[in-house]
């Protein structure tokens, strides 16, 4: 403590430096965070709005870590100027805690919230969300995506190691945040099949569950009250939270539906509806839409915002007016048509497409009926590439390349590969073409696999694999959740970095490794490689997005490709991504419209 006491006294005494933009961990919270104080001169507090106690060890310790409060300049202005006030200059001085007690009367204030529903298809809504999350971030707020619930096969992993939704990992980048939490998505569920999902809570497993068993029994007992407990959390933290949620209704009792406008009323939240107008006319969804809305949830709604207009915005203004004069609700803004190449977080988005991209080597992806984590392709669209989404052996014939993607039950697809005449055509190729597996793919290319328990499939204990691997994989052991760091061992050793999210565990590999990951109990290998055959595996996701691997593995397929060639990490290209969305929003609604409707105004 002694250490932490000298460097508030330095902090003290040097003053106000705003953002620290030469430290290495900048910024370790947010985008233009005040970096004066890195060690907070108010600890411990003990304000249950700031923080709260924990166990560690056999001791309950104060935890702020996820406040924001003393990283904010208003707050940091007024510190500094009452200890000089007060002639403050040493950290045990009792009249910093007074300081903090007015600084909160002046500036702390509880979150906004704006809920987020849509009136089409698809996920535009979730992509209205993140231009708002960025414009407001802009404009230097702080502010944070939200979705009670979210059922989809496409997660990350937050550096505590918590898995929430790929799409509110998306919107919290948006808002430019660093500590990410599993609060903005306390429940995820991961389809296992047509009946039970994986129930994720607060970032960790929970259990499985059927749908009568987790409506009736885990949302009314425990679901709920997560839910309130990460929306209160958000808004003690956050200026504004924007809920990404849903606009239809149920006849469910009120207290096992934690979606759609339920939402809203819960959290007393005012809406806005997303209307994309590549699905039709605008005029025919909306005013259908809101004729179902019952009275005490329409009267919440404040705005339309009309997008993807590919014509003229002066030859639909009548169409607008008579819209707003139908349903008495304003149109905020009408945004123009936008191309969307990575955002398409949505499954029902694959379902309707074979092919991504026109560039010249052909990847051959699997598309196997349990498929997860699509996301971990996306990158792939930086290189000179076609994606094409496999279900017939045969249309492996012309492939350069065949990516095994990650799936939710390993073991029920690979019966499906098998059945559909896949798995033999995949060793034909072995050592002719480069071939990947991803996580459950990964498992795939194993000599063996073992289902000891019967949970993930209701047959065999023991499975043959593609054999493309000298391995033995044992699934259904305890779940593996965290992101790793570390380097490439084969080409260049460039650095890699993603996440892991299974349930497998390997009894036997007498192959090379592919990465060297650096965890903090020291080195360790991952993945399998037999690089003379071009054949790679790995349970970590998000292997492309740095340019090292992807320009390696495109090497494979092209042997004129150019190693040197300086390519972008495609954190950075979503980053651009995020901005040019958020201009045509910013430049196509009214600011003050919804700046009203968000506080409250309207």
């Amino acid at each position: 403590m002694k250490c932490i006491r000298s460097r508030i006294e330095k902090a003290i005494e040097r003053g106000d430096i705003h953002c620290n933009i030469r430290c290495e961990y900048h910024p370790c919270h947010f985008k233009g965070q005040n970096c004066s104080f890195c060690y907070c001169p108010f600890y411990p507090c003990n304000d249950v709005d700031l923080g709260k106690f924990i166990v560690s060890g056999n001791e309950h310790v104060w935890d702020c870590s996820q406040c924001l409060f003393v990283h904010r300049n208003d707050v940091v202005a007024y510190s500094f100027s009452k200890f000089k006030e007060l002639g403050i200059t040493k950290a045990e001085d009792r009249r910093i805690h007074d300081v903090l007690s007015d600084a909160k009367k002046r500036f702390f204030r509880t979150g906004k919230t704006l809920v987020v529903l849509d009136a089409t298809p698809y996920i535009w809504k979730s992509i209205t969300a993140v231009a708002m999350c960025r414009i407001l971030a802009r404009k230097g707020y702080l502010v944070s995506p939200f979705k009670s619930q979210n059922m989809i096969l496409n997660s990350r992993v937050t550096m505590d190691g918590d898995e929430i939704s790929a799409i509110q990992y998306l919107q919290s980048r948006a808002c430019c945040l660093k500590n990410i939490t599993s609060d903005i998505n306390p429940i995820l569920l991961k389809p296992n099949d047509d009946h039970t999902s994986q129930v994720i809570v607060e970032g960790k497993s929970f259990g499985n569950y059927d749908i009568e068993s987790y409506y009736n029994n885990f949302i009314p007992s425990h679901g709920m009250k997560v839910i309130k407990k990460s929306i209160e959390l958000l808004k003690k933290k956050y200026d504004y939270i924007i809920v990404d949620s849903e606009i239809f209704l149920t006849k469910m009792d009120a207290n096992k539906n934690v979606i759609n406008m339920c939402i809203a009323e819960m959290i007393d939240a005012n809406c806005i509806i997303t209307v994309n107008a590549e699905f039709g006319d605008p005029l025919v969804y909306v005013t259908n839409i809101i004729n179902l809305i019952p009275e005490k949830y329409r009267k919440m709604i404040k705005g339309f915002i009309i997008s993807n207009i590919r014509e003229k915005i002066d030859n639909i203004k009548l169409n607008i007016k008579l819209l707003e004069s139908v349903t008495g609700i304003p149109i905020i803004g009408v945004v123009p048509y936008i191309k969307n190449n990575f955002f398409n977080g949505d499954p029902e988005y694959f379902k309707n497409i074979d092919t991504q991209g026109t560039g010249t080597w052909k990847i051959a992806v699997i598309r196997l009926p349990k498929m997860s984590n699509f996301t971990d392709l996306d990158p792939l669209m930086l290189e000179d590439v076609t994606i094409k989404y496999i279900k017939d052996g045969g249309d492996l014939d012309n492939a350069d390349a065949i990516i095994i993607p990650d799936t939710e039950n390993t073991l029920a697809d690979l019966d499906w590969m098998k059945e559909m005449g896949i798995f033999e055509i995949i060793k034909k190729k072995a050592g002719i073409i480069p071939i990947i597996g991803i996580c459950g793919g990964y498992q795939m290319m194993s000599t063996k696999l073992y289902n000891f328990d019967g949970v993930e499939n209701r047959g065999p204990s023991e499975y043959d694999g593609l054999a493309l691997f000298d391995m033995e994989v044992a699934l259904n052991a305890e779940k593996i959740i965290k992101r790793d760091f570390g380097k490439i061992r084969i080409g260049c050793h460039g650095a890699i970095e993603g996440y892991e999210s299974h349930t497998a565990k390997i009894l036997k590999n007498n192959e090379a490794s592919l990465f060297c990951l650096q965890a903090i109990t020291g080195k360790r290998d991952e993945g399998s490689v037999k690089e003379s055959l071009k054949i790679f595996g790995t349970h970590l996701h998000g292997i492309f997005e740095k340019p090292s691997f992807r320009q390696y593995f495109i090497s494979t397929i092209n042997k004129n490709a150019d190693l040197n060639v300086a390519s972008k990490d495609f954190s950075d290209v979503e980053n651009d991504n995020i901005d040019k969305i958020a201009d045509e929003f910013e430049g196509a609604i009214d600011i003050n419209k919804l700046m009203n409707i968000l506080n409250g105004e309207e």
